[in-house]
């Protein structure tokens, strides 16, 4: 049976605070109750250090900032001037009172056939009663599967802020063709590392093993905005159904080696929980064997799979298709100072950022 996400990360963000869950997040949790439907939602009100998922000034200047490195030196140069003068800007307009609709706090948000197909004028309405004061996001929308809920939401007065490229397979016939997919399921069961399924009754230290190889890749090796799980989570999500988790373990030792953690959402899976060991020799293939167990669980969902953004070029040779990501913001009840800012936002971030992505594929 399928779990209805909206329902469960609702359940779950009631009983356990969110800083329970993400080590990094400060934000509260609180639940949207439309009549007909209730979704999960993340109020923030002031600047302090936090996680891009639920901190837009986080997504926007310190995310960002980060990924200023990937860039040549006098784009990187030109970029960093334009975010400091733009962080002062943010601050001035208040830019962190946000409300977040159905916000699960994963990377790459995702959304349940209920918000899909609710009337989204009267949860506009709705939410705008409870947080007059805040502006409204739904995160990770992506032109390649949302083009015409993009059009919707427009036309209702949201605006679209560019927030990053992610990369998507949805024909797994053309993705299976490609060398390096049918090189990866060789590898994936070479006999060497094998995967397992974490539930509500593996030990405590799977979970511990299971964070730890997702903390030296997404906190160590990339950037430490990234979301900080904690070991609860993880079990609390794989317990409840949220996160189809798999811990992968060297065959002759037991030991925990890598990570691999889906979530799947009406048409759609993400994989917010993968990485590996780094001490383990490069030649063990252990990133090539999570990801190659994420592509391999998806396809026999018969779902698509989005692969949310980085590694590009890994991605791209397996049949992973390219497509802008978007937060879509609606702040028509706010002041007109307040307004402003987004507007420009939204305005920069299609004239520029955009053409950035699309330029150098980030």
């Amino acid at each position: 049976m399928e779990t209805d996400l909206s329902r469960a990360f609702a359940a779950l963000f009631h009983d356990v605070p969110l800083h329970g869950l993400f080590a990094n997040i400060r934000a509260h949790a609180e639940e949207l109750d439309t009549g007909s439907l209730k979704i999960p939602c993340t109020v923030v009100g002031r600047i302090t250090p936090n996680c891009y998922t639920v901190s837009p000034h986080a997504a926007i200047a310190g995310y960002a900032r980060d990924e200023l490195v990937k860039l040549p030196f006098l784009r990187r140069m030109a970029a960093a001037g334009l975010l400091a003068g733009l962080d002062g800007i943010l601050r001035a307009a208040r830019i962190e009172r946000m409300a977040a609709l159905n916000n699960y706090c994963l990377s790459t948000n995702s959304f349940s056939h209920r918000f899909q197909a609710a009337p989204m004028a009267d949860l506009t309405d709705a939410a705008v009663q409870k947080w007059p004061h805040h502006a409204l996001s739904v995160r990770s929308l992506n032109a390649r599967q949302h083009a015409d809920w993009i059009a919707r939401l427009e036309r209702l007065g949201w605006q679209t802020v560019v927030s990053r490229q992610v990369y998507i397979i949805d024909d797994w016939p053309h993705a299976s063709t490609k060398v390096n997919t049918r090189r990866d399921r060789k590898l994936l069961h070479d006999g060497r590392y094998v995967f397992e399924r974490l539930g509500a009754d593996s030990p405590e230290a799977d979970f511990q093993a299971a964070l730890y190889c997702y903390n030296r890749l997404y906190l160590h090796k990339y950037s430490e905005q990234n979301v900080q799980f904690t070991a609860r989570f993880l079990r609390e999500a794989a317990a409840r159904g949220i996160l189809t988790l798999f811990l992968l373990r060297d065959a002759e030792t037991g030991k925990g080696a890598g990570v691999c953690g889906i979530v799947a959402d009406s048409n759609t899976a993400t994989a917010p929980v993968v990485g590996y060991d780094d001490a383990v020799p490069q030649g063990a293939g252990l990133y090539r064997r999570c990801m190659a167990q994420a592509m391999q669980t998806v396809r026999e969902m018969g779902l698509v799979l989005n692969f949310s953004s980085g590694a590009p070029g890994f991605k791209k040779i397996r049949g992973a298709a390219p497509a802008i990501e978007y937060t879509a913001v609606y702040t028509r009840h706010l002041p007109p100072e307040r307004r402003a800012v987004w507007t420009l936002l939204h305005k920069t971030s299609h004239a520029y950022y955009k053409k950035i992505l699309l330029k150098y594929g980030l």
